[in-house]
């Protein structure tokens, strides 16, 4: 019997301990945020913070450069150590509980690039990329990639982003061209090890990466964030109450017609042509069109057919609202992108179905590409129904200014700063380099207001000590025979003003460097060029001339205007004329273009007989003209001044 006892006592023990250690290794293996990883640069300069996630309550010891913080994770799992800065010019390992997390860590100087296509455009479509791609590329320069995603919310961590490489020819390609070109360049004046996060959206509004709290400060889009808080909260409610705005919006513009997707039956349909382009159909009312589509189908369901939960509808080009049964499902934007909604309960019913597609284009291709083998209901163990027989029809009027949902991607607000942004907290950073604005340049929303709540949101979220460089527009588009308005001038001034504002902000002048016939032009390596000057002087406070000549006072005199320009030590220059081309002269109402010189750092401008000047401008127009530059040859930025105030 005691034998017995003592086996058995034996036996209970490693079970035991069998399960302890189960419980041991059956818990969250502790980590750093996708932010950290092998191959990274961290900050220079300030304390390093360094956090990831383990089991809730779990003690940890985190280890950099022979410092040791000993952390305990939230109830949540997280864990945050903070270090006192590290000067090291040997690669580190960063290790928890003794175990090597990240190795290959340089310290350095980190950039955040960002913004919209221009940012994103990548080096393989440079110029002379097959020269760029095989060259010499430093082991000191970093790069990491952000993922597209969205969120209504302010996000933790990223959605699984690539893993930081050292630049070399299969890492460069897909990259940001300015943002690698222009670490390219400040390696030749700075021995500093360069870290680059890419983290860029084509199409995106500046509205689509502020903060909520940014856009309230500043009193803008209040009732799409009052919505997009409904929506945080409960995704149902949200869509409801945007499928009822937009809802109340059609109905107002077509007072006369029945709801279309609650009656598709009170309308006329035509046999859809193919899931391809509608400019291309050889309907003559759609060859030019850019607007609003609708698309519908009709299936009939079976009951064990009801558990689907989700509809496929292939790709579509650009912005798609969706109603199964008169239920608004959900709406997208994406130029081509994949498109997947969920079924909420009680949508579907036995019998026929109707599900109506509202498709927005506002150039270009539009219209759902499919392909029709894609259109499906889908649910649990693998049930596919088939959406076949579609019809389309135009809608009545283009609907432009229909309402788009908070939450949607490049139109809507603080979604793409929540995902793609607001995980780099506290990161540390030496600048953030934004080049965006064409999708602004609409004037639908106030750019410098906007602009000057997203530096803050840089300096709030990321980094307190962050400088920034804004990238002007270049050209692009028909250049103007006689003075007008200008969307794209509108954004440049709105660029200029804030960073002539702010000390902690540079202006890189991007005119002369773009291409009138595509709003991508390719030489990205001229536009680097001039943003290394500009960071060398911002952030390194190096002694390079500034040659982004702005006004500092125009002055009238009898009959002339004199413009005097910020001194850099060096004159001013014209190309191809004696005459400054380009510069106009602004009564109340309206401008014209007048004969100018130059005059050592000054522009001499002649008032047109009987003009009551307030205003001058130079290079006001989408596509300018203007021939000033500096006597470097960089050009002189575009710029509207008072005249007869001082505009220090």
């Amino acid at each position: 019997m005691k034998s017995f006892l003592l086996r058995f006592s034996a036996l209970t023990t490693l079970i035991s301990i069998a399960a302890i250690s189960s419980a041991q290794t059956s818990g969250t293996t502790p980590k750093l945020d996708d932010i950290f990883g092998d191959h990274m640069v961290l900050q220079q300069g300030i304390p390093p913070v360094l956090r990831g996630t383990a089991d809730p309550g779990q003690q940890l010891e985190i280890e950099i450069n022979n410092q040791t913080k000993t952390v305990e994770t939230d109830e949540q799992g997280r864990w945050k150590a903070s270090f006192r800065p590290i000067v090291s010019n040997n690669p580190l390992e960063i290790k928890i509980d003794g175990t090597v997390a990240a190795r290959d860590v340089l310290i350095g100087d980190v950039f955040l690039c960002t913004g919209q296509s221009n940012m994103e455009f990548p080096v393989r479509r440079a110029l002379n990329p097959d020269r760029e791609i095989s060259g010499y590329h430093s082991s000191k320069i970093r790069l990491i990639t952000i993922p597209k995603a969205t969120s209504p919310s302010p996000e933790i961590n990223f959605d699984s982003p690539e893993p930081w490489q050292m630049a070399s020819a299969d890492s460069v390609p897909e990259f940001s061209a300015v943002c690698y070109f222009t670490a390219q360049n400040l390696l030749q004046s700075i021995d500093s090890p360069i870290g680059l996060i890419d983290s860029t959206w084509g199409g995106t509004r500046i509205e689509s990466w502020m903060s909520a709290n940014s856009l309230r400060a500043i009193g803008e889009r209040l009732e799409d964030l009052d919505l997009l808080d409904v929506y945080a909260r409960n995704p149902k409610d949200g869509l409801q109450k945007f499928g009822s705005i937009w809802g109340n919006w059609w109905q107002s513009e077509h007072t006369s017609q029945p709801d279309i997707w609650a009656h598709p039956d009170a309308y006329s349909w035509d046999k859809l042509p193919g899931f391809t382009n509608w400019k291309t159909w050889g309907v003559p009312k759609l060859a030019e069109y850019d607007g609003q589509v609708w698309y519908r189908t009709s299936v009939a369901l079976r009951d064990d057919q009801l558990q689907a939960n989700k509809i496929e509808l292939g790709t579509i080009d650009e912005l798609d609202l969706v109603w199964i049964n008169g239920q608004f499902i959900g709406s997208q934007f994406n130029w081509g992108g994949l498109r997947t909604y969920d079924i909420p309960e009680d949508v579907l019913r036995a019998g026929q179905n109707e599900i109506v597609v509202n498709v927005l284009s506002s150039w270009d291709k539009g219209g759902m590409f499919g392909p029709a083998d894609a259109l499906q209901l889908v649910g649990p163990d693998g049930l596919k129904v088939e959406l076949n027989y579609w019809r389309y029809r135009k809608a009545a009027t283009p609907g432009m200014n229909s309402p788009k949902a908070p939450w949607e991607s490049v139109t809507g607000i603080s979604g793409i700063g929540n995902a793609m942004i607001a995980p780099l907290s506290n990161i540390g950073l030496k600048g953030v380099l934004w080049y965006q604005g064409e999708s602004n340049a609409d004037g639908n929303a106030p750019y410098e207001k906007l602009l000057k709540g997203l530096i803050q949101d840089w300096q709030t979220i990321v980094s307190p000590d962050v400088k920034a460089l804004i990238f002007q527009l270049p050209e692009f588009g028909q250049p103007a025979d006689k003075p007008g308005e200008s969307g794209w001038a509108v954004i440049r001034e709105a660029q200029r003003q804030v960073t002539e504002a702010a000390p902690a902000a540079g202006l890189v002048v991007t005119l002369g460097a773009g291409d009138r016939y595509d709003i991508h032009p390719s030489n990205k390596q001229e536009v680097a060029r001039r943003a290394a000057d500009v960071a060398n002087s911002l952030f390194y406070d190096l002694d390079i001339p500034d040659t982004n000549r702005r006004p500092v006072t125009a002055v009238t005199s009898g009959q002339t205007v004199t413009i005097s320009l910020s001194d850099s030590g060096r004159g001013l220059k014209t190309w191809a004329s004696n005459s400054v081309i380009g510069m106009e002269l602004c009564d109340a109402a309206n401008c014209s273009f007048v004969d100018a010189r130059t005059e050592g750092a000054n522009v001499i401008l002649n008032i047109p007989k009987g003009l009551i000047v307030e205003r001058a401008r130079y290079n006001w127009a989408d596509t300018p003209w203007g021939n000033l530059a500096d006597e470097s040859g960089r050009p002189v930025g575009p710029f509207e001044v008072q005249v007869g105030t001082n505009n220090k």
